[in-house]
């Protein structure tokens, strides 16, 4: 019982770490001389006209849109496959895929 609980605070702590990581290799983004957002005229209709980082804000989805969240092109442009591998999970582990949409990386 003890191990598992160490397991579990063990395998949080290392998501946050890796979320820590992540946020920092994001620092290097453009800054208020050069603005993050964007307001653009001509959008998909799935969006709301606002850009952050290059990347259309979208409208707040329900269930009907979350096609998009595993859409073919997925894996190129957000590589979901290398969290789980850097994760290097054992078969017994526990982990909680907090807002997990679809449940992408779920099973």
């Amino acid at each position: 019982m003890v191990q598992s609980l160490f397991r579990i605070i063990y395998n949080l702590v290392f998501i946050l770490l890796l979320s820590w990581g992540i946020l920092l290799s994001f620092s290097n983004l453009p800054t208020a001389a050069s603005p993050v957002y964007e307001q653009q005229q001509n959008h998909s209709s799935d969006g709301i006209g606002k850009y952050y980082i290059g990347w259309e804000i979208a409208q707040v989805m329900g269930y009907t849109g979350a096609g998009c969240l595993e859409r073919p092109n997925g894996e190129a442009e957000e590589k979901p496959s290398q969290i789980i591998d850097l994760l290097n999970l054992k078969p017994d582990e526990v982990v909680a895929d907090t807002g997990a949409g679809t449940g992408y990386l779920s099973f």
